[in-house]
């Protein structure tokens, strides 16, 4: 049975723990040094803006209350009056 993108379970799990290893440590990037913001938006992090520890980090960073009284950025949107996704 294919997991993730047809891969094998195996392979999927490996890429699965490598995503979060990687969104974590985009997120203590972030939360020291807030230009690392420039390299959220950049094609290849998509699989980052996915994750749900890029959501947290964008809420403790105060973003998503700044994005709701301004506008969103291009790979973000509102879901409702409390939650959102980015993409």
């Amino acid at each position: 049975m294919n997991l993730l993108f047809g891969l094998s379970p195996l392979l999927a799990v490996s890429l699965g723990a490598l995503l979060l290893m990687l969104a974590e440590a985009f997120g203590k990037a972030l939360l020291s040094d807030p230009v690392w913001l420039h390299f959220a938006w950049i094609p290849t992090m998509e699989p980052v803006r996915r994750h749900p520890r890029f959501k947290e980090v964008m809420t403790e960073m105060n973003l998503v209350a700044y994005w709701r009284a301004t506008r969103w950025p291009e790979h973000c949107r509102p879901l409702g009056e409390r939650d959102f996704e980015c993409f």
